[in-house]
């Protein structure tokens, strides 16, 4: 009797696989049973001895999807500290959607939405796999890797935002970058970032530049690292994409030095007002050029739900622009006192 049970449920996890791969080569149009049964490798009549109905079935996929999630959150990998289990799921989860492309189909469709048990359900999946990787950062709070000012819920939002915007974009490209790629590209934008802030910081300290000698310097760099993007250079390789990256991230975090320069501009009784005001124009001038973005990207025509690379390419450009043009005035700023050596 336990080995019948037991065959059900390998039948069961079959079909659930065979209705994924349907939805990765056809989106939920193909989702029907008689696709389904091809893909499986069965008769119709044989998959309604397993399922009631394809709602049925959709549950017993995201079931799936759900114990695979919940394992690569287990893996340890080879670094068994919170940060390095961390990336490894990062990677994990990327490589397994790159293998199931019904997986952001899937969570893409109106059936995830408006199905009410299904809606449930990843909705639980979602809260478990926050909670999962809040304890993680928890743990690496203890281990002296992680911040301890770091809002732990806040940053696992972030990270599962990271995995859901590859995802998305990888369907809008028409799965032209995978999600293991964009993911490593968005890795060394990290890296870059974490490695420039210190770099720059004891660059100003040692006494060689001004503040804003170092700060200017690195963001000219910035602004010549998104130039690639604008197509003006053919890019097919993703070590390009990958050192541009870098490139992006670790002079980018020299722009922190600007809340050290602008602070010694001012009196230290109103300091703490201008500090406010920069950090004002720098959210909401942000927020303005996204939007901004966005609106020049929808004019240009789609194909397939997919802009033209050209939409993209105006989009860097309009940054590159944008950024050259704000260098140019912060140029004439006041210096401020270069740093004594230590």
């Amino acid at each position: 009797m336990a080995s019948v049970k037991q065959a059900t449920e390998v039948r069961q996890e079959q079909i659930a696989r065979a209705a994924l791969s349907v939805i990765g080569q056809e989106g939920m149009k193909g989702f029907t049973t008689v696709r389904i049964a091809r893909e499986a490798g069965t008769s119709e009549a044989n998959l309604y001895r397993h399922f009631k109905n394809k709602d049925a079935i959709l549950l017993a996929l995201v079931d799936a999807i759900r114990e695979t999630l919940l394992t690569n959150l287990k893996a340890r990998g080879k670094d068994a500290s919170a940060l390095g289990r961390l990336e490894h799921v990062f990677r994990e989860n990327l490589r397994f959607i790159e293998e199931n492309r019904g997986i952001p189909r899937l969570l893409t469709s109106s059936d995830l939405v408006f199905t009410k048990q299904l809606r449930r359900k990843w909705y639980s999946i979602i809260q478990q796999y926050l909670k999962t990787v809040e304890v993680l950062l928890e743990r690496g709070k203890e281990e002296g890797s992680v911040d301890k000012g770091l809002d732990a819920g806040a940053a696992a939002s972030i990270f599962l935002a990271m995995v859901q915007h590859t995802s998305l974009n990888w369907v809008l490209s028409d799965f032209g970058l995978s999600p293991v790629e964009a993911g490593n590209i968005l890795v060394m934008l990290a890296v870059g970032n974490a490695a420039g802030g210190p770099v720059a910081g004891r660059m100003a300290d040692r006494g060689t530049a001004s503040i804003k000698g170092v700060t200017l310097g690195g963001l000219i760099l910035y602004c010549l690292s998104i130039l690639p993007l604008t197509g003006l250079f053919s890019i097919s390789s993703i070590f390009w994409y990958g050192a541009i990256g870098f490139s992006l991230g670790f002079f980018h975090s020299f722009g922190t030095m600007l809340y050290s320069h602008a602070k010694g501009l001012f009196p230290i009784t109103i300091a703490g007002t201008a500090m406010a005001w920069v950090n004002l124009f720098i959210m909401a001038g942000g927020g303005v050029l996204t939007s901004g973005l966005g609106k020049v990207i929808a004019r240009y025509p789609r194909t397939a739900s997919v802009y033209p690379p050209e939409a993209y390419h105006t989009c860097f450009w309009i940054c590159f622009l944008s950024m050259a043009a704000s260098l140019v005035f912060y140029a004439f700023s006041r210096a401020g006192a270069v740093n004594p050596k230590s």
